[in-house]
């Protein structure tokens, strides 16, 4: 059960098993997660971020940056869609207030026509199954209760129970937006077959059953390959991994994906002729990421643009999509 490594290998029973699975299980499919996540339309614009790792006042400078919060933090973005691919905890001190912002601009996009969808990553994973290794002593403190370090509060905040840990609970591993996969880590070869639906109704079990203290059967959610970890589409050599890129699109039905969990310091980048985008651009600079700085993906129709702060704005080659009209739908 969850190994901490996230290196074992697939197993190919699960493949049958999911593809058995309801849609996206209670778990998986939170308010943020409606049942059409895999399989939604707008005709409005949708801005994704990468990895924030409780990088607090970056995240709010390029949330203001992009025009979906005002100077005091509130919704501004109307009915545009906010994607975050996940990593919000974990080696910078911030992530409680990170959560908190998160959490209100899920209630306030979603009155103004919008939405915000907050998908797990790797470390969300590994807080909610205790594996502390990543977590800074400024996150302890910030749930300080019960004693002089802040582990008690910690410890209930994020069980499976706390009110964090509730709220990771309720979200889903992957969408798909105007046929573009959003994902925290990436899609292997061996894990498109189940589609965006059948790997969040995997990974939603998994939380069931971190919730109820069983053994998950098959972790998906800790598996190199799998979409919390993978790193292949954005390590593998384009010309012969070219072939597995096309194999894993037709699999997911989608045109292209975007990924964090992979630094691509400085600048967001584009790998596979533009069909990957790469979006985490350490946001919490210093030591972990020297060259780190925030940055955003806006989507609008089939043009893709890098946002910087300061006004910098970059135009990104766009990928192969259908020919087909994408039908508008409400994004709640």
């Amino acid at each position: 059960m969850w190994r901490q490594s996230g290196a074992h290998t697939l197993l190919e029973p699960l493949l049958g098993a999911v593809l058995c699975l309801p849609l996206l299980v209670a778990n998986a499919a939170g308010p943020q997660a409606p049942a059409d996540i895999c399989d939604l339309y707008t005709d409005q614009r949708v801005v994704a971020i990468g990895d924030v790792h409780g990088a607090y006042e970056p995240f709010v400078a390029i949330l203001r940056e992009t025009g979906l919060i005002d100077a005091r933090d509130r919704w501004i973005g109307g009915s545009a869609l906010l994607v975050q691919t996940g990593d919000v905890l974990d080696r910078g001190p911030d992530s409680r207030r990170v959560i908190d912002l998160l959490r209100k601009l899920e209630r306030s996009a979603a009155r103004a026509g919008g939405a915000v969808y907050a998908l797990l990553g790797n470390h969300e994973l590994m807080r909610l199954t205790g594996d502390w290794r990543y977590v800074s002593a400024g996150e302890v403190a910030a749930f300080r209760r019960g004693d002089s370090n802040g582990a008690d509060g910690f410890r209930a905040a994020f069980a499976a129970t706390g009110g964090y840990g509730r709220w990771l609970m309720g979200h889903a591993a992957i969408a798909k937006i105007n046929g573009m996969i959003f994902v925290h880590g990436g899609v292997s070869p061996s894990v498109a077959p189940l589609g965006c639906r059948g790997i969040n109704a995997a990974i939603g079990t998994e939380l069931e059953d971190v919730a109820a203290g069983r053994n998950s059967s098959a972790a998906l959610g800790d598996d190199a390959s799998g979409p919390l970890w993978y790193r292949g589409l954005a390590t593998e050599p384009e010309d012969a991994f070219a072939s597995s890129v096309d194999t894993i699109f037709q699999n997911l039905e989608a045109s292209g994906m975007v990924i964090g969990h992979t630094v691509s310091p400085a600048r967001i980048a584009t790998r596979f002729a533009g069909r990957v985008v790469m979006i985490d651009t350490g946001m919490l600079g210093g030591e972990f990421a020297r060259d780190g700085t925030p940055s955003a993906l806006e989507m609008r129709g089939t043009e893709l643009t890098a946002i910087y702060l300061g006004g910098r704005r970059e135009k990104l080659t766009t990928p192969h999509r259908s020919s087909s009209t994408p039908r508008p739908q409400s994004p709640r």
